[in-house]
C-alpha cells in the first residue's frame, strides 16, 4: 500500500526528460530543484549561443564552431540525464511551464531581430562590383549578400574584403544624381 501511495505522489522519471526537451531544465523544476533548473535553462541558452557566435565570426576557424556545437549538444544530453528524476506537476507548475514555453518562443521569434545587429542580408543595387557581384540588370536578378557586422570586432579587415555601408546619409545618392555632378565624398 505504501508503494502505491509513493507512486501516486511522484510522477514518472521520463516525464522530467520530456519536459526538459521542451523547456531546458524544467524536469528539475518539476523535481523541486528550482535553482538548478533555472541554471540549466540559462546555461543551455548560452551553450547554444556560443556556436552561433563562432560561426558568425570570420577570424575563428569553422572547426572550432563545430567543436562548440558538439560541446553544446553534450551539455544538453547531460541536462536531460539530470532531469531524469521523480517529480510532481501541480497547477502552479503547469502555469510556470506554459510561461517558460512562451518565453522560449519569444526568445526564438525575436532572435532574428537581435541577430540583425550581427548580420543582415542585402541586394547589390548597382553594377559597380561586376563581374564579382552582379547588380540589378535587365536580364539578371541582383546578387544577395549577407553582411557580417560581428567579424571586424574580432579581427581587422584584410585586403580584398568587401565592405558594405549605408548611403542613406549621402544627399547626392539619395536624390539619384549621377556620380560626378555633385560633391565629392
Amino acid at each position: 500500500m505504501q508503494k502505491e501511495y509513493q507512486s501516486n505522489i511522484h510522477g514518472a522519471k521520463w516525464l522530467g526528460v520530456l519536459l526538459s526537451c521542451i523547456v531546458p531544465g524544467f524536469g528539475l523544476v518539476r523535481a523541486g530543484r528550482n535553482a538548478r533548473g533555472i541554471l540549466w535553462y540559462v546555461g543551455i541558452q548560452l551553450a547554444f549561443l556560443i556556436p552561433v557566435l563562432t560561426f558568425a565570426a570570420e577570424g575563428i576557424p569553422m572547426a572550432l564552431g563545430f567543436v562548440a556545437l558538439f560541446a553544446a549538444l553534450c551539455i544538453e544530453v547531460v541536462m536531460l540525464c539530470d532531469s531524469f528524476r521523480h517529480g510532481q506537476m501541480s497547477i502552479k507548475l503547469w502555469i510556470v511551464f506554459a510561461l517558460m514555453c512562451l518565453l522560449s518562443v519569444f526568445i526564438i521569434s525575436t532572435s532574428p531581430l537581435l541577430l540583425r545587429h550581427f548580420a543582415f542580408t542585402t541586394k547589390i543595387q548597382t553594377a559597380a562590383m561586376e563581374p564579382t557581384l552582379l547588380g540589378s540588370g535587365k536580364d539578371t536578378p541582383p546578387d544577395h549578400v549577407i553582411v557580417n557586422r560581428l567579424s571586424y570586432l574580432l579581427a581587422k579587415p584584410k585586403r580584398g574584403d568587401i565592405v558594405a555601408f549605408s548611403t542613406s546619409s549621402i544627399p547626392a545618392i539619395m536624390k539619384g544624381m549621377p556620380p560626378g555632378l555633385g560633391e565629392v565624398y
